[in-house]
């Protein structure tokens, strides 16, 4: 066999065995593709879960706040309702304000509305909230303190807790409701 031909064999192993790693390598980015929209697909699942519990905490709030009110006042007359069983001066004040305290800032809204579209970095964070990094992680550090939201270990994303997410459409229903007198 010529030189040549045995240099051309060998450029042909050479590239067969290159277009055999890449196979492989093809087949393991299709894998992680598939197990990508499987995840993707869970976590869409999981999120219509969690709004569907908050919907259905939401509705049942707004019927317990209905039903438990004490006095409602009507044009012209006045109903009176059952009593609630637990009365807000038994409530723990300080248990009540400490859940309460994290919620009480414009731009701790606007990050548990982002992190409700999902996961985000800080640097994503600060582009919403047009927050300079000091003032950004003081708020972020309130709402971790809270248990609203939490930060992955491995990709550092931040993500809204259930918790945060109650708190969140709480939030968003006491606007509506409290919006209704003019507030």
């Amino acid at each position: 066999m010529p030189e040549e031909d045995r240099k051309e064999a060998t450029d042909i192993e050479a590239l067969r065995k290159e277009i055999e790693v890449l196979k492989e390598e093809l087949a393991k980015i299709r894998e992680k593709k598939n197990t990508l929209e499987t995840s993707k697909e869970r976590t869409a699942s999981i999120g219509e879960a969690v709004n569907a519990f908050i919907s259905s905490l939401m509705r049942d709030l707004a019927e317990s706040i209905t039903r438990e009110i004490s006095v409602v006042v009507a044009p012209k007359k006045i109903i009176v309702h059952k009593k609630p069983e637990v009365q807000i001066s038994e409530a723990p004040a300080n248990k009540a304000a400490s859940l309460i305290a994290p919620l009480a800032h414009a731009e701790r809204i606007r990050i548990l509305q982002a992190l409700q579209e999902g996961g985000k970095y800080a640097t994503d964070l600060a582009q919403i909230t047009e927050l300079e990094a000091g003032p950004l992680h003081f708020h972020i550090n309130s709402l971790v303190d809270a248990g609203y939201i939490m930060q992955e270990r491995e990709r550092g994303r931040y993500l809204i807790t259930m918790p945060g997410r109650v708190a969140l459409k709480l939030v968003e229903y006491l606007y509506d409701q409290l919006s209704k007198f003019g507030r």
